[in-house]
């Protein structure tokens, strides 16, 4: 089931319920970006069309009224699913539930849950819920200011300070020191940083994540030497994802995505350059991109500097 258009931001649900990740039209080009697209646009156009986000959505959508933003009680009967915990929760696990299995008061032990609003911020970076079919609008589609790949925190003052930090199994803490000299900490934070890069890895690895769930963002340019139209990297991967229908509009059991020759003979109408070698990286780029998450590197200023589509290459 499908969440309506016009409730695009999503706050509470009593249910988990299903939404699928956006889907347009392939044969008709009015339907996808057009060059001068702004960078956050671009990204909401590839994460909209994220499996993993609907899910992440879905789940979330769920929490009662207010835990989004505020947290989750201890007596409350939300699911957890899709909210970093420590010790992790388990699947369809209430927090209720969750309080009861993890705290220990002898031993002064308490599981924590980490507020939703933060755990999907550090995933996809967006500050609020919104369904994958909303077109994109910057009032609705908001991308955190929080969400950034180096944070700082220092105090202020020639006093020690205590400062509370959490980490993400996606982040690892190294301190600096502000007496001595840059390049030296530079040079060692660096062999740090790639070390915990591999344990990250392997990490997921151990647990048959996928290698999606490690994003690359150490270049942009992806795909062929073209300077292919980001439209048409969507419009392949929307052809290739979605099954067809028949002519009742329902789609058959054994329903099939279009063919390479259905995209090549509608796209070579449009544009005699194109060929299905271009075609087929196309797919290869919008997949890094969707299924990849490379759609960060558009929200990382120092990777994009201007706005056109074309950047992207």
């Amino acid at each position: 089931m499908r969440r309506s258009k016009t409730n695009a931001t999503l706050e509470s649900a009593t249910q988990v319920t299903t939404i699928q990740p956006h889907r347009a039209d392939w044969k008709n080009a009015a339907e996808y970006p057009v060059l001068g697209a702004t960078p956050q646009e671009l990204a909401w156009e590839f994460l909209r069309r994220n499996q993993e986000y609907a899910n992440h959505v879905a789940q979330l959508s769920a929490l009662a009224e207010g835990e989004f933003m505020g947290g989750v009680k201890k007596k409350s009967l939300s699911k957890l699913d899709g909210i970093y915990c420590w010790p992790a929760a388990a699947p369809n696990e209430t927090a209720q539930d969750y309080f009861s299995r993890t705290t220990n008061k002898k031993k002064n032990l308490v599981g924590r849950i980490d507020t939703p609003y933060n755990s999907f911020i550090n995933r996809w970076g967006l500050a609020n819920l919104v369904d994958p079919c909303a077109k994109y609008d910057p009032s609705i589609v908001k991308f955190s200011e929080k969400f950034s790949f180096i944070r700082r925190k220092q105090t202020k003052e020639l006093t020690i300070k205590s400062l509370k930090l959490f980490l993400y199994p996606n982040e690892i803490a190294i301190r600096f020191r502000a007496d001595f000299a840059i390049p030296a900490q530079i040079e060692k934070a660096a062999a740090l940083l790639k070390t915990a890069q591999k344990d990250y890895q392997k990490l997921l690895r151990s647990n048959n994540r996928k290698a999606t769930d490690f994003v690359d963002l150490s270049i942009a340019r992806v795909g062929s030497d073209d300077h292919p139209d980001t439209s048409y990297w969507l419009r392949t991967y929307d052809a290739r994802r979605t099954p067809i229908t028949a002519s009742n509009g329902r789609i058959p059991k054994n329903a099939r995505c279009t063919t390479w020759g259905e995209i090549h003979t509608k796209f070579h109408s449009e544009r005699s350059d194109i060929d299905i070698g271009r075609e087929r990286g196309w797919l290869a780029s919008a997949k890094a991109y969707i299924e990849g998450k490379k759609f960060m590197l558009l929200l990382n200023p120092s990777a994009t500097t201007k706005k056109k589509n074309s950047n992207l290459d």
